[in-house]
């Protein structure tokens, strides 16, 4: 099944709370995309454009080292989708789901929406564990249609939340401060990224000829190189902006993803 550019909009939350990011009325035709860009994948892409991804990753799956891996992901975005731009493009929908979710820890921080403070209280009363929690807010923040984006989506959030809670168990998801929100965004957009890329040319990860704790060991490596990069794309970015609106939350993590992308082209 082909990663969707955009989610079919099928709410499965409790219905008692609506989630609008600020930038939903936002014009969906980004600068300089034209129907070229839109058809890339089906008209543009020769058969192989992954081969050279997939050889590296296969490398890399086998050695571990990181120049293989630079280097299928850099192929990947380059010969794959015809560079940064258009790649972080195809990830569209990971980020505005992302900032959903930052909508809602915000608006649990503040404390300025009725309805998710009575949302709140309610899900608080029956003694949630940390991991309720969690599904509670991935529930209220994502869609159903069944498409791998929407399965990957949620997959990251409740790794990126999840982690930040093992690795901190006196974070409170309901009052989540500046840097617990840029920790969860710089997880959860690496656990996207390398899950696109396991979904589009990983599956030599798989099979009788791998070995299954080797496979997670690379795939856990992938995601921490891939954190590693983003984490310093998006400390360089939140400087510009402090305190950032929905509207630029959501710039600022598609720029990220670009300019991570760029960096890998550059190992090529």
């Amino acid at each position: 099944m082909p990663w969707e550019d955009k989610l079919q909009c099928l709410p499965i939350g409790s219905g008692e709370i609506s989630i609008v990011p600020e930038n939903e009325e936002e014009d969906e035709v980004v600068e300089g995309t034209n129907s070229s860009d839109a058809n890339f994948e089906s008209e543009l892409a020769p058969p192989r454009r992954y081969a050279t991804a997939r050889r590296e990753l296969r490398k890399f799956a086998t050695s571990s080292e990181p120049s293989n891996l630079k280097k299928a992901i850099g192929s990947f975005s380059k010969g794959g989708f015809g560079g940064a731009k258009k790649t972080s493009r195809k990830m569209k929908s990971s980020t505005r789901a992302a900032t959903n979710l930052i909508s809602m820890l915000l608006s649990l921080r503040d404390g300025d929406n009725t309805l998710i403070n009575n949302w709140a209280e309610k899900l608080l009363n029956k003694n949630p564990s940390a991991e309720e929690i969690i599904d509670a807010i991935i529930y209220e923040t994502t869609t159903s249609g069944g498409t791998v984006d929407e399965e990957s989506i949620r997959n990251s959030m409740a790794f990126a939340l999840s982690d930040l809670i093992n690795k901190d168990r006196e974070i409170d998801l309901f009052k989540m401060n500046d840097n617990n929100i840029w920790s969860m965004i710089e997880l959860y957009l690496a656990n996207e990224v390398k899950n696109k890329l396991i979904h589009e040319i990983g599956q030599l990860f798989e099979g009788a000829k791998n070995i299954p704790s080797a496979s997670i060991k690379n795939i856990n490596m992938m995601r921490k190189y891939l954190q590693s990069e983003i984490s310093a794309q998006l400390s360089h970015l939140r400087k510009e902006k402090t305190k950032p609106s929905l509207k630029e939350f959501t710039k600022i993590m598609d720029i990220a993803l670009e300019n991570t992308f760029i960096v890998y082209e550059g190992s090529l």
